[in-house]
């Protein structure tokens, strides 16, 4: 695993419903939302690094707890 990867966790329940390492952070959104898109529904995400507006425009398309 590269240092310089970007990661999102999704959680939901206190199991992980979805993660990923991408070079790019809005890439490694949408890889780990495909894990499970419907458990992702009121989850809690987290990531390596600031969210920028794409990853953000992406992430604002399903709701989350935190």
């Amino acid at each position: 695993m590269n240092s310089t990867e970007q990661r999102f966790v999704i959680i939901k329940h206190n199991n992980a419903c979805g993660a990923a390492s991408r070079d790019n952070l809005t890439d490694a959104w949408n890889y780990a939302l495909t894990c499970d898109p419907v458990s992702a529904y009121g989850g809690i995400i987290a990531t390596n690094v600031n969210v920028d507006e794409s990853s953000a425009s992406e992430m604002d398309k399903i709701f989350f707890e935190v």
